[in-house]
């Protein structure tokens, strides 16, 4: 396992489980990733049940066992999510920025989960072949969301421009700027054009997201579970661009080693 995937596993398994522990301490669904209609049944029982399964897939990881099944159950959730949930509410109305990118940042976690099931090794060859089959899902998945999440930094540019710190000039710069790289990495990635590449500086924008945006958010005003659960969300997002970045540096190797 290379270290950017083991970054990567780590972030995204405390990211999930920490996920969870806010629905079971507050009783209350994970913020925009998990928009459960006010009508839906058991509701006041639902937050407990996914945040249980979210804190059972993040620590599944702790331990080779049972790593590759905590990766798919948190895949199987978040799938449910994106098909019952976020699916419903774009058809109806696909132009709500809210929920397009609530509902590509649950498609671009569940891509990373199948990254995560396919990065952790152990399994028969049978097996093997079908974890890589779910790496290709899990990547091309995880890469659609990202130009997405670009087009916004362009129609929205000032309210991203908004959350550039104040000590660093030409605000709505960075906003078109990160816009573009996203645009930018994922088409790489999808085709294949410099995708070790891409990966790996999206991975180091991500990583100066947390950095310099989400954590002086949440300390700033650490009551807000909304700052807790954005920068949950962005360190999840985090290590699934680690973990592919990773995976593609492993194959890029094989490739490599089987030339020679």
């Amino acid at each position: 396992m290379t270290w950017a995937i083991w970054v990567g596993r780590i972030l995204f398994a405390l990211s999930m489980a920490a996920l969870g522990v806010l629905n079971l301490i507050d009783g209350a669904f994970v913020l925009g990733v998990e928009p459960v209609p006010e009508a839906a049944p058991l509701r006041d029982v639902l937050p407990y049940l996914s945040g249980a399964l979210l804190l059972l897939g993040g620590l599944a990881q702790a331990h080779v066992r049972t790593a590759r099944f905590g990766a798919l159950a948190l895949a199987l959730v978040l799938f449910v999510w994106c098909a019952a949930l976020h699916a419903p509410r774009l058809i109806a109305d696909p132009n709500q920025p809210g929920a397009l990118s609530a509902g590509f940042e649950t498609f671009a976690l569940f891509g990373a989960a199948l990254l995560l099931a396919a990065a952790l090794e152990g399994s028969p060859p049978l097996r093997e072949s079908l974890f890589a089959k779910l790496g290709v899902v899990g990547r091309c998945v995880f890469a659609v969301s990202l130009p997405v999440f670009g087009l916004q930094h362009f129609q929205y540019v000032q309210a991203f421009a908004d959350l550039i710190p104040a000590y660093m000039p030409f605000g709505v710069f960075w906003a078109y700027f990160t816009g573009a790289a996203h645009i930018a990495a994922g088409l790489g990635i999808l085709t294949g054009v410099l995708s070790q590449l891409a990966a790996s500086l999206l991975s180091a924008m991500f990583t100066l997201f947390i950095v310099l945006v989400h954590i002086p958010r949440v300390i700033a005003d650490s009551a807000n579970r909304q700052e807790w659960t954005s920068l949950l969300v962005a360190t999840a997002l985090t290590g699934g661009a680690w973990l592919l970045a990773g995976m593609l540096a492993r194959r890029a190797r094989a490739l490599q080693n089987h030339a020679a």
